[in-house]
């Protein structure tokens, strides 16, 4: 199921019905309050298609981010493209419940 494992965490392809759990985090204002604004349903559902064809294209993502403990889905983090084929950027977007638990570092190292 996952495509990258760590301790507590286990990342794997967004997929069209993780959207009512990818909203809460890419959804939020608070989340996303420097990255652009919350999105819609109908963007984030583009996201998923557009990070599915990057994945195939270039080997890269941002992946759905589970508590492996009763694989709730609790964020993404991964990489968008730059502006060249040889840069990237790491992102990662939490739930708010999920803030201040090392989540996004332990999460970002696996991607790494």
């Amino acid at each position: 199921m996952f495509l990258i494992e760590t301790e507590r965490l286990g990342l794997r392809l967004l997929e069209p019905s993780d959207l009512e759990d990818i909203m809460t985090f890419w959804g939020n204002g608070e989340v996303m309050r420097y990255c652009g604004g919350p999105g819609t349903s109908e963007r984030e559902l583009r996201a998923i298609g557009y990070y599915a064809e990057l994945q195939q294209r270039r080997g890269l993502s941002v992946y759905g981010v589970f508590e492996k403990k009763d694989k709730r889905m609790i964020g993404a983090c991964g990489f968008n493209p730059g502006e060249t084929e040889e840069e990237a950027e790491l992102i990662y977007h939490f739930a708010k419940a999920y803030w201040g638990k090392g989540y996004a570092t332990e999460a970002a190292r696996a991607c790494i």
